[in-house]
């Protein structure tokens, strides 16, 4: 069976999830036809307001605090390198899994 099937908060599900809430904080009008977890999420419609509420979503679904060096475009960019950056956060803190002992 699929490890990600089995826990969806596991480490290589890890984009998946970021790609869920990306889609919470796009405008609703955004089109999602094609969903590249490579693609710019500013040419998918996150604007700024947005950026901020997905920041603080990842921060309170996942348990981390993003450090002011990872708030920076390049981080920011598309749902790989924020998954990048949260897989880096959960090396720093010994993680296997993903959540606040909850799930969502």
């Amino acid at each position: 069976m699929d490890p990600e099937a089995q826990d969806p908060h596991a480490v290589d599900g890890l984009p998946r999830l970021v790609g869920e809430r990306v889609r919470r904080h796009l405008p609703p009008d955004a089109s999602l036809g094609l969903w590249d977890p490579d693609a710019d999420l500013t040419d998918l419609g996150l604007d700024s307001l947005g950026l901020a509420g997905l920041i603080v979503d990842l921060e309170t679904t996942f348990c981390v605090v993003f450090p002011e060096e990872l708030l920076v475009p390049e981080t920011l960019r598309t749902v790989h390198t924020v998954a990048a950056a949260l897989a880096a956060l959960q090396g720093r803190a010994g993680r296997r899994s993903w959540g606040c002992g909850r799930r969502e």
